[in-house]
């Protein structure tokens, strides 16, 4: 009748068994529905366990206990569940896919790019180096003056994530009042280290972020809204190397 809809909204083929042959005959007791759907009788037990679970069939306790169908409007709610499990399988993997794709970038020794822009391209930028490993963590090179309005929300909401996870990230900033009140008003973390350069270059409106095999390069201005992400093993440790010798110049 209706098996591969009640398929594809989660319910197995001897579920399916029992609810089509409830719904034909109406209330059966078990030995009833052993009889009629051939289904050995601890499958029968077990399928209606579950059918009772899902909401779609109830019981009738008496001197035999009888099955019936619920409302047809039960296998609604288990559409919309179905919805909302697609809906989190989707979130997870637009999360999971950069670092899958990071992965398959590295193992095939072939580099990747990735762009994206606008406010959304660039707050799912930035949540890429959440894939960051706990221990090596991120650096990166930040231009303070470029962290406001809507850019300071997401790095607000941002920054939370990446302490919730606990990845440390190390940043090198241009040593003046500006870049050092930014970062007070910012608060403290064992988990976030400042060091701050005497003529390092400011206003660039460009930040760069270097985690795992990935470096992230981000423009930020009035007109453009850009990231590029570039997944390279070789240049991403080039540039550790440079941001390392950097930082250990710099002053805290």
């Amino acid at each position: 009748m209706f098996t591969d809809l009640l398929l594809s909204l989660g319910l197995t083929a001897t579920e399916v068994k029992i609810y089509e042959l409830l719904l034909e005959k109406g209330g059966l007791s078990a030995a009833e529905i052993t009889k009629e759907a051939a289904i050995k009788r601890g499958l029968v037990y077990y399928a209606l366990q579950n059918l009772q679970i899902k909401g779609l069939v109830l019981v009738t306790e008496g001197k035999k206990q009888r099955f019936s169908v619920a409302e047809p409007e039960k296998l609604q709610v288990l559409a919309e569940d179905k919805k909302r499990e697609a809906d989190r399988l989707q979130e997870r993997l637009r999360d999971e896919m950069p670092r899958i794709a990071s992965q398959f970038n590295i193992s095939t020794g072939r580099p990747a790019v990735r762009v994206f822009e606008g406010i959304d391209g660039l707050s799912a930028a930035i949540a890429d180096s959440l894939s960051a490993d706990p221990v090596k963590g991120i650096k990166a090179y930040v231009d303070t003056t470029s962290v406001e309005g809507e850019l300071a929300v997401i790095n607000k909401e941002y920054v939370k994530k990446r302490l919730k996870k606990e990845i440390p990230k190390k940043i090198i900033v241009r040593d003046e009042p500006a870049t050092r009140a930014f970062f007070k008003a910012q608060g403290t973390s064992s988990l976030t280290e400042v060091r701050y350069l005497t003529n390092f270059p400011s206003d660039v409106e460009t930040g760069i972020e270097i985690y795992g095999a990935t470096v992230s390069f981000l423009t930020l201005t009035a007109e453009k809204k850009i990231a590029v992400l570039l997944d390279d093993a070789a240049i991403a440790r080039t540039l550790e190397r440079q941001f390392d010798f950097l930082w250990s110049q710099a002053k805290t």
